[in-house]
């Protein structure tokens, strides 16, 4: 059975490939399960492939999905996203987990507890803890905790907008943050973001010219409470030229 990568969509696949540490393997996401897509998921997995050939080792157990694989920059250990879309469970929130390197084949869950599913992640300097986002709200924020575990810490405090593709320089002095932070009205752009200070600095103007030519009223936040008692978050969209009195 040939392998295949994790799709996007259904309409693109990628491997994930990650360098091993002593650049003698590399680590993809696949699946040798792919007939079965016609009518259930595939169940994803993390493989080691030799670079000197031979056939690629299973590393994770088919309990569940396991993909974005990524290394810490000291090598020691390996980090993923789980999810436990298999089987009858249709719905299941990706958790960040980690393992050591070279694998001995037991995974901790680091976000099991944590009630966001988490999007993308990056390895802090030190090697010592991880940084993910997480949508929370209706926005997506940053949140960071020990690559031994321990309670998520909210990093972002920015109060409006989505983090996305966040990543963090190996050598930079201190931890700096590098990601795309856009808002309803606010086109992306990079910024980098200091934990310590949490003071985001934009990095690029590419539409910053071309958006403050728009009537682009920011989104109006509101919660209420329905029938059962619920809170229900929402957001209002205002339209070009909108005012108060209108």
């Amino acid at each position: 059975i040939g392998f295949r990568g994790v799709g996007d969509e259904g309409s693109s696949y990628t491997l994930q490939p990650e360098w091993a540490p002593d650049s003698q393997s590399i680590v993809i996401t696949a699946t040798t399960s792919f007939q079965e897509s016609a009518h259930s998921q595939p169940v994803m997995g993390l493989f080691q492939v030799n670079l000197a050939g031979g056939e690629p080792r299973r590393l994770t157990p088919p309990d569940a999905n396991y993909t974005n694989p990524s290394f810490s920059p000291d090598g020691s250990r390996l980090a993923f996203l789980s999810n436990g879309t298999v089987d009858k469970v249709y719905y299941a929130m990706d958790r960040l987990a980690v393992a050591n390197w070279p694998w001995d084949g037991r995974i901790q869950g680091l976000t099991s507890s944590f009630d966001r599913s988490v999007g993308g992640f990056a390895f802090a300097a030190d090697s010592r803890s991880l940084f993910f986002t997480a949508e929370e709200a209706g926005y997506i924020r940053i949140w960071t905790l020990p690559t031994s575990g321990g309670e998520p810490q909210l990093v972002s405090r920015k109060s409006t907008g989505v983090w996305q593709s966040i990543r963090i320089p190996a050598k930079a002095p201190g931890t700096q943050l590098f990601g795309l932070w856009e808002a309803a009205n606010r086109p992306g752009e990079v910024f980098r973001l200091d934990p310590s200070a949490n003071a985001p600095v934009r990095l690029t103007s590419f539409n910053a010219g071309a958006a403050a030519k728009l009537d682009w009223e920011p989104l109006r936040e509101f919660w209420f409470t329905n029938k059962l008692g619920r809170p229900i978050h929402s957001f209002l969209a205002l339209p070009p030229g909108f005012t108060e009195t209108a």
